[in-house]
């Protein structure tokens, strides 16, 4: 079985049919107290960036993880070479959506985010380079729009792998605690403990 508990700072009512359980809460002010146990896997997916102090809730979480358990997520690339032409240009100004989305209070490049996560008590299992998220682009086209940007989209791809600091749109990362035990025994120590998993869902804006 798998049980997965979403807390976002907004009501969704898919995310009530699709949760095991769905908690409405801000997350600037850490974990509400109706996050309870041990979690396997924590999802920060798109969310650390939204948050005045993204460290303090890495910290909260690592004390809710079961032995073995990871942080999984993503974050925005502010070194990608679009906010560098803005900046460069003397442009800072806020975008409805992406790198420089108004609701974005924080950020950061590979390098930075690693002295962040590294500063909150973990080791970066993984962080890999993710290009433009055209499918986003793509939603209600028609007509030539699609293939071209499907085009785009793959050559995109190939150059976040080739040079991830200038054109990664976001980084995907993995993350374990830096006291954890070896992979080979915290496996073994959580399959003794519980053959059930339990993820913590946070959402983003």
């Amino acid at each position: 079985g798998h049980e997965v508990v979403g807390v976002d700072g907004e009501p969704s009512p898919e995310a009530v049919r699709r949760l095991d359980r769905h908690i409405v809460a801000d997350l600037d002010a850490g974990l509400p107290p109706e996050v309870t146990g041990e979690f396997d896997v924590v999802l920060v997916a798109d969310v650390l960036e939204h948050l005045r102090d993204p460290g303090a809730l890495l910290q909260e979480v690592q004390g809710r993880l079961r032995p073995g358990g990871r942080v999984v997520g993503s974050i925005p690339n502010f070194a990608h070479w679009y906010p560098r032409v803005r900046v460069a240009s003397g442009l800072f100004d806020y975008d409805a959506r992406g790198i420089l989305d108004r609701g974005h209070l924080r950020f950061y490049t590979r390098r930075s985010f690693r002295r962040l996560c590294e500063g909150a008590g973990y080791r970066v299992v993984d962080l890999d380079a993710a290009g433009l998220p055209v499918e986003v682009f793509q939603r209600g086209g028609a007509g030539v729009a699609g293939p071209v940007l499907s085009a785009i989209g793959a050559v995109d791809r190939v150059l976040a792998r080739l040079r991830p600091t200038l054109f990664a749109f976001q980084f995907l990362f993995e993350l374990e605690a830096q006291d954890q035990p070896s992979a080979d025994a915290a496996s073994r120590s959580q399959s003794a403990a519980s053959d059930e998993a339990t993820s913590l869902v946070a959402e983003g804006a």
